[in-house]
């Protein structure tokens, strides 16, 4: 034992206690406005809306006081995202269903949206991750796979953001359009490669965009790093507790990267535009 003992007063390293991700932990984190009452009965729609940070964006925007169109693509979901705002008293939303790899669907429904509804705030959440992206491949990665990650991250996100700024501007309204992209799509790490290429299109699309529309609107992207969601590998009760990789010892929580998106969408954010805030607390990919 004292050869142990010695020989772990010589190595570096760090001890985490565990942090279970629960339903207190994300009641602490919505707890106090970040926006101060300046989104109260705006029109927001999130795209992406049944789970991870899409349905943490949503409740945080209903908390803010918004009015929340939710989009996605399984109406059993969408019912039960409603329903879990409805028990905490959240009931000021409405759900739409859009495939986002159907591009007249998207155009279609979009349209009648903006047509129906003078939108201040939109968020495209929407997007997916392939299998093989966890693994690190390039010359491998299968092209079928490659174009339906593009389509539904990169190429909806562009017709959306489009569609709903035209509309915007044709209703003088000064709205918000965040995007969620990824530090992956500023990683020189193997792997995530057709997610990677995506994001990375949507950073710089964003910054396009919004010199286009610029000192009419506020389009900027949020680059989050490892998040606590399906996509991240992780769930409820899971321990998300790091190494010493991160200033927060542990991965973000979906709370975190809403709330960051509600303070872009208030005027504490007004000088953020075309930006894009990397949200990864120092986490090296």
């Amino acid at each position: 034992m004292d050869i142990i003992r010695k020989i772990k007063d010589k190595l570096a390293y760090t001890v985490i206690v565990p942090l279970p991700y629960t339903r207190e932990l994300q009641r602490a984190y919505n707890g106090v406005s970040v926006a101060g009452g300046q989104l109260k009965d705006k029109n927001a729609v999130v795209t992406g809306a049944t789970s991870g940070i899409g349905l943490a964006i949503s409740r945080r925007l209903l908390m803010e006081g918004c009015k929340v169109t939710l989009i996605g693509r399984n109406r059993a979901k969408l019912d039960e995202a409603v329903s879990e705002f409805a028990n905490v008293g959240l009931t000021d939303t409405d759900v739409v269903l859009i495939d986002f790899l159907n591009y007249p669907d998207v155009v279609d429904k979009v349209n009648r949206l903006a047509q129906l509804k003078d939108i201040d705030i939109w968020v495209n959440c929407a997007g997916i991750l392939k299998k093989k992206d966890r693994d690190p491949s390039f010359r491998s990665y299968d092209e079928n796979d490659f174009l339906d990650v593009i389509n539904t991250n990169l190429k909806s996100t562009y017709i959306v953001s489009r569609m709903v700024a035209d509309s915007m501007l044709k209703k003088n309204i000064k709205g918000s359009i965040i995007n969620i992209s990824s530090i992956c799509g500023f990683s020189k790490k193997l792997g995530f490669t057709g997610y990677g290429m995506s994001k990375a299109g949507v950073i710089e699309m964003t910054r396009k965009l919004a010199g286009e529309y610029k000192n009419k609107l506020k389009i900027v992207s949020i680059a989050p790093g490892s998040v606590a969601t399906r996509m991240g590998n992780k769930s409820l009760e899971d321990n998300i507790a790091v190494d010493g990789t991160m200033i927060t010892k542990h991965v973000a929580l979906p709370e975190e990267i809403a709330s960051l998106s509600a303070l872009l969408c208030s005027n504490v954010g007004s000088y953020m535009n075309s930006e894009t805030i990397i949200a990864s607390a120092d986490e090296i990919l």
